[in-house]
């Protein structure tokens, strides 16, 4: 009865303090950039989803999901790694950025795995895993060109920052969207399909008008 409890418990602060982040990140989202309420909805938009990511642990013991573990360890490392560049004039800001380079690696080749496993198939599941690939891969690619040429432009890492937390926001849509899989109203391919084509497209726009929207 008291493990019950506690499960529920779990899962209820896991759901609630989830969906407090959400609205943090829709706040930071459609806020004015550097304003006061962005950086409020920013960072309780990191703060919850920190804590939401973590505790999917809890449920991966009786339930194990790869899913759910992939946007677990997304979230985290484009979360840090965001904040990382808004402090990357300090010298642990590259440290991270170093360490954390092995999250993106694991990330894209699980992936790639995932997809090869399933070829020639070619369904929303295969796209699914094709972008989850391409965003990885993406995300390897500008870590190894902050590491390496070491930017000292302050756009770069705006652009950094917003590109990340765009994506990290894709990830929290889709733990939402999960919600509507349980009750078998949401396809599980559609609900990964759809967030992570509008990130990707959301954060590659805000890049490209960064000037014009700060």
């Amino acid at each position: 009865m008291d493990t019950l409890i506690i499960s529920n418990f779990s899962y209820l602060s896991h759901t609630l303090i989830g969906s407090i982040a959400f609205l943090g990140g829709i706040i930071a989202l459609s806020s004015k950039k550097g304003s006061k309420i962005h950086k409020i909805g920013g960072r309780v938009f990191f703060f919850g989803m920190l804590y939401a990511a973590l505790s999917i642990v809890k449920f991966m013991i009786d339930d194990f999901r790869p899913l759910a573990i992939l946007l677990s360890v997304a979230s985290i490392y484009c979360m840090v790694t965001s904040i990382s560049a808004l402090r990357y004039k300090r010298k642990y800001s590259k440290l991270i950025d170093t360490i954390f380079i092995i999250f993106p690696i694991l990330l894209f080749t699980f992936a790639s795995m995932q997809l090869v496993r399933i070829l020639p198939e070619i369904s929303l599941g295969t796209l699914a895993r094709l972008l989850f690939s391409f965003t990885f891969a993406l995300l390897i690619v500008r870590d190894y060109k902050r590491l390496k040429s070491n930017p000292k432009e302050h756009i770069f890492y705006i652009k950094r920052h917003a590109f990340r937390m765009i994506l990290a926001f894709g990830f929290a849509v889709m733990a939402v969207l999960r919600i509507g899989v349980k009750l078998d109203v949401v396809d599980l391919e559609f609900s990964v399909v759809l967030p992570i084509l509008l990130a990707l497209f959301s954060a590659f726009y805000v890049g490209k008008n960064i000037g014009r929207l700060l």
